[in-house]
């Protein structure tokens, strides 16, 4: 039989894919002549057939990236996927605006830029979602209706 018939033969009998299976350059005779299943077997005891180690993805090269990124290294805009929110998600995200906002509107009324009852207004109005980016809406929008104190 045909050496490549040999050798899908083989892979059968061992349960194991052609790629893994190699043939003794020395023997390649003895395989090409070989008849039937039962002939595939016996040059398998005899050595003539033999079967290659499973191989796997190393590791090694993940583990160093995971070093990398333990430092710092690898998480710039080049590497990144996707929206921002399904880094961080959106609730973290409007929590830390939110903050942002209540802290300037608190540096306001204790720098006496704005009075409490202005700063009880805008507070509610920032929980309520009012401005959507941050500190520069606040103040604008103190600007625009003359709520700040000279």
């Amino acid at each position: 039989m045909a050496v490549k018939t040999a050798k899908r033969i083989a892979a059968s009998i061992l349960g194991i894919g052609i790629n893994r299976i190699r043939l003794n350059p020395a023997k390649l005779k003895e395989v090409s002549e070989a008849l039937t299943r039962e002939d595939v077997r016996v040059l398998i005891k005899g050595g003539a057939i033999t079967r290659l180690a499973e191989f796997g993805v190393s590791r090694g090269p993940a583990r160093e990236r995971q070093r990398q990124r333990a430092k710092g290294r690898q998480r710039g805009t080049g590497k990144r996927a996707g929206l921002a929110s399904a880094r961080s998600g959106k609730r973290d995200m409007w929590i830390a605006g939110l903050r942002a906002q209540r802290a300037y509107i608190l540096e306001l009324l204790e720098g006496g830029k704005i009075n409490h009852e202005t700063y009880k207004k805008v507070y509610y109005m920032a929980k309520g979602g009012f401005f959507s980016r941050g500190r520069s809406q606040v103040l604008a929008y103190l600007k625009d209706n003359k709520l700040l104190l000279k």
